[in-house]
């Protein structure tokens, strides 16, 4: 045999691939084999599949047909909610957007088509629509900002009067962005005096209104109300339209007051006890919940009743159907425990805070040496101060000077006392007292205007050269940024969010689980024994007799609302905002005091602004950042999302104020925990250049200063990143290495960082600032 022949092979034998064996080209055979008689499990299905598989196409149809009338059951269900025999009636709030729109016409022409006489009292005038089966209730609101908000807060639908004959009017075009940034309801536009233009230009006068109209408002309806047949389909449409869902109102409940009432009390009291009555409206109430009043505040809740319904339909009177008016049901009364419990935290809440608690914790370092002042001759120049030595022969400019106040009072202690005939003379009266009014007037216009040219130069510059601070010559930078830190990373280094915080935040509220606590507060709306629809009539405690005097025969709406667990007390809230488009240029910086419309509540309040990222650090915006979203903080009571916020700006002209929209958006969270970070970036010059070394400049001027901001790490504008080394002379100049040659047009700088919190406490807005609370529509 040759030893090189290779081993015979089989031919005939097949091998199969193995993957092929129990696949889908198995025959039945096979497969039978191989499962033994074994039977295979049914594969696993869930409940739902199951219940398909076991229906029938005859039982399939028919259940697709329950939950179709399912659905179509819960949309009239909906609607018969608002406005139905057993619902509040619809509040139909009517907005003028001209100055020559009639809202009295209007109601006039409702009255005589429903053969009802409208008086000309002021408060919400409820009527029956007997054709719709159904009840609507007017609000008219003078043309005034809060009036008008309050109106649109709490309407149904919104009807907004527009003039045929005139272009819309500013106020009515600051209005209409004031509903787009609070929630748009139901809208419906309504055409006035178009019977008295010719026919021929009516259908492009209606073409040109509709058509401004959906620019604020796509989905408004713009109906012409001039005849009789005109006010029936006007009244059917606001009837059987589909209302828009406003969410954050159907949280808490709330009322439209119809009617309010005082015990007697003497003149000498300056409080009462105050009964409202009107409809329950949003979600159930509990006798136990505090209950807002715009202008005067929160107030206990004495009792609650129930009171007979003011416009009950003629159908259903002619019915007798039984109704719970019918009978006389017990008052509800709260909880006495628990609202002794309220009691005191509302006096440890209304307690006033000291200056003291509203400092951060920080201990600053006791790096300044003290000096003694001498007092050199007046008109001496720097050079002669040198010459000038103490008591013990040494020279006062080689010691370490203090902080910019003792500078100031150094000299102020070198100038001689200013004699009876330098002083500033008074301003001689004017004889004409108009002139003097004017001169005045004047000259706090120029102030006003000086201001906001600051403003606007700070605002630009900030956008320009962000954070750049100059380091202070005549003073330490160790003692100036005592309070700031280097960070590595702002993104992943650490900061604790509970280290030095100021005193004012042991009263604050704070929550385990925000979301969690939210979702448990809202269902015990469900077990409230005070349901919604209801008439109602509420007994307050301790109301100001002021409410009286200010209410009685005005025509604005008056807004109860009731606040729901933790509300009344403080806390840091967080809202999500971003700037009006028409207040881009205006400048608004952090911590200046605005004022707040939360929901159904106004503050005055100091916010900070910083970014919206998802770091757990967020740096703090100096001014608020036109076309991007940022977050303002604020200290303000509890409120739970989602809850619409618009920010004013209050602008003072003489003795007339003003308010103009600066941004709007929601609360995002109530978190005290949420850090907030002001950074200051100190610059330097590259002076001499060697390899991956370089000499910088102008960024300090004293060694210990280099020595104590030496662990900081450095970053330059190009993108390079370096450390110091060491100090070079006595000047300031420093030897610094970075990670690649530094170029010479490089800036090096020193990123430092401080927390930093909101100013004070938010407050009510009150009787006070009503003169500061006006619109202003020249903006």
């Amino acid at each position: 045999l040759w030893s090189g022949m290779s081993a015979h092979r089989p031919t005939l034998k097949q091998v199969n691939k193995p993957f092929k064996g129990s696949g889908k080209h198995s025959s039945k055979g096979e497969i039978k084999k191989k499962q033994g008689g074994r039977v295979a499990d049914a594969p696993r299905s869930s409940v739902k599949n199951a219940s398909k598989q076991l229906l029938n196409k005859k039982d399939r149809k028919n259940q697709q047909k329950q939950i179709i009338q399912k659905k179509r059951q819960e949309v009239i269900d909906k609607k018969r909610l608002v406005g139905s025999k057993d619902s509040p009636p619809k509040i139909v709030s009517i907005v003028s957007l001209g100055a020559n729109s009639s809202p009295k016409k209007l109601k006039e022409l409702i009255g005589q088509a429903l053969n009802v006489e409208i008086s000309s009292a002021s408060g919400p005038i409820h009527l029956n629509i007997p054709q719709q089966k159904q009840r609507i209730t007017l609000v008219e609101p003078p043309r005034e900002i809060e009036a008008v908000l309050d109106a649109i807060t709490i309407a149904d639908v919104l009807v907004l009067l527009l003039p045929s004959l005139e272009e819309m009017d500013e106020e009515g075009e600051t209005y209409l962005s004031l509903i787009k940034a609070q929630g748009v309801p139901t809208v419906v536009g309504v055409l006035q005096f178009l019977d008295e233009v010719h026919q021929r230009l009516q259908p492009e006068i209606k073409k040109r209104q509709l058509k401004l109209l959906n620019f604020h408002l796509p989905e408004a309806k713009l109906l012409s109300v001039s005849t009789e047949q005109d006010v029936s389909l006007f009244l059917r449409t606001i009837t059987s339209t589909n209302l828009k869902p406003v969410y954050w109102r159907e949280n808490r409940p709330y009322l439209l007051i119809d009617s309010f009432s005082a015990e007697n009390n003497t003149t000498q009291d300056k409080t009462t006890n105050l009964t409202i009555s009107g409809f329950l409206r949003g979600n159930n109430l509990s006798a136990n919940d505090l209950i807002h009043l715009p202008l005067f505040g929160d107030f206990q809740v004495l009792k609650v009743e129930r009171a007979a319904d003011p416009c009950k339909p003629e159908h259903a009177k002619r019915n007798g159907s039984m109704d719970t008016d019918d009978f006389e049901l017990p008052p509800v009364l709260p909880d006495p425990a628990q609202a002794e419990h309220i009691k005191k935290e509302l006096e440890e809440v209304n307690k006033p805070i000291e200056e003291e608690e509203m400092n951060d914790g920080i201990e600053l370092p006791d790096l300044e040496t003290k000096t003694k002042k001498i007092r050199v001759p007046k008109g001496f120049s720097e050079y002669q101060a040198h010459w000038v030595f103490d008591e013990n022969g040494v020279n006062i400019l080689d010691e370490d000077e203090n902080d910019m106040d003792d500078d100031k009072s150094m000299k102020d202690g070198l100038e001689e006392p200013h004699s009876e005939e330098e002083e500033e003379e008074e301003p001689k009266a004017n004889i004409d007292g108009e002139a003097a009014e004017e001169e005045g007037s004047d000259a706090d216009m120029d102030d006003e205007d000086r201001l906001e040219d600051d403003k606007r130069s700070q605002a630009s510059e900030y956008t320009r050269f962000p954070d750049e601070v100059d380091t202070p010559i005549d003073q330490r930078a160790s003692i100036r940024f005592a309070k700031y830190r280097g960070l590595k990373s702002f993104r992943t280094s650490p900061w604790d969010p509970k280290e030095n915080l100021p005193q004012v935040y042991n009263r604050f509220c704070e929550f385990e689980n925000f979301t969690r606590a939210r979702k448990r507060i809202l269902l015990e709306r469900n077990f409230c024994n005070i349901l919604l629809g209801s008439y109602v009539s509420i007994t307050l405690s301790n109301v100001p007799t002021e409410f009286l005097a200010y209410h009685s025969g005005h025509q604005r709406p008056i807004v109860a609302s009731g606040l729901l667990s933790y509300e009344h007390l403080p806390s840091v809230l967080n809202f999500l905002i971003q700037k009006s488009a028409k207040a881009e240029e205006v400048p608004v910086q952090s911590k200046e005091e605005l004022v707040f419309r939360i929901g159904l509540r106004r503050f005055v309040a100091s916010p900070l602004f910083s970014q919206h990222t998802r770091n757990d650090k967020h740096k703090l915006d100096r001014f608020l950042q036109p076309g991007n979203k940022s977050v303002a903080t604020i200290y303000a009571p509890v409120m739970f999302p989602p809850a619409p916020v618009l920010i004013f700006k209050r602008s003072e002209s003489g003795t007339l104020s003003s308010l103009n929209l600066i941004a709007s958006g929601n609360l995002m969270s109530v978190n005290p925990d949420r850090v907030v970070l002001k950074k200051i970036v100190l610059t330097g010059s590259p002076f001499k250049i060697h390899k991956s070394y370089c000499v910088v400049r102008q960024m300090f001027y004293n060694p210990d200063d280099i020595k104590y901001f030496k662990p900081i790490e450095l970053t330059s504008k190009f993108g390079r990143v370096g450390c110091i080394k060491e100090s070079l002379g006595t000047h300031g100049y420093m030897k610094c290495q970075f990670d690649s040659a530094i170029q010479n047009d490089d800036v090096v700088m020193l990123n430092l960082f401080k927390r930093v919190y909101p100013k004070k406490i938010a407050r009510y807005i009150t009787l006070d600032d009503l003169p500061e609370t006006r619109i202003n529509t020249k903006q």
